[in-house]
């Protein structure tokens, strides 16, 4: 007759047998729980990129409106002057190397007193990230040798 292992077996077998069924799943459901929170900080991670490549676009494209504004009002007190006060609001379409976005730009031109004017500039995207950028605006003297000349130019005869 062989020798069957009894229940009461010495505890040097146990060691022998392997893990339990038990041991098994908890180990599972352990690993599981970290993959899974391992993963949730990744995607976290992506996403808190993708918004921040989003903001730096948008201010890009605020700081882009505001150097069109300052160009435009550099040398022209009145032109400044009128649109103290005032705001606008535009929807754009931007084509990129990603694709084309859409969002919302908004400028608003606050005057600050002697001649001093502060322009803020909103770029938004349509699912509510938003950059505000702002700068001040004064009429500026042309540089030395340089000359303004706001008349319009002739056409040349063909």
């Amino acid at each position: 007759m062989t020798d069957v292992p009894s229940a009461a077996a010495p505890s040097g077998l146990r060691a022998q047998r392997g893990f339990t069924l038990l041991e098994a799943l908890i180990a599972i459901a352990v690993t599981s729980a970290a993959v899974l929170g391992v993963a949730g900080a990744v995607l976290g991670m992506l996403r808190s990129l993708a918004l921040e490549t989003d903001k730096a676009a948008l201010a890009d494209d605020a700081l882009n409106v505001l150097t069109d504004l300052r160009a435009a009002t550099a040398y022209d007190g009145a032109f400044l002057a009128k649109l103290a006060g005032r705001s606008t609001s535009q929807k754009l379409t931007l084509a990129g190397p990603a694709g084309s976005r859409s969002l919302v730009v908004t400028a608003t031109v606050t005057p600050q007193g002697n001649g001093v004017y502060v322009a803020a500039v909103t770029a938004a995207t349509l699912d509510g990230v938003a950059v505000t950028e702002q700068a001040v605006l004064t009429q500026e003297a042309p540089a030395p040798g340089s000359v303004v000349d706001d008349t319009p130019s002739a056409s040349p005869a063909p």
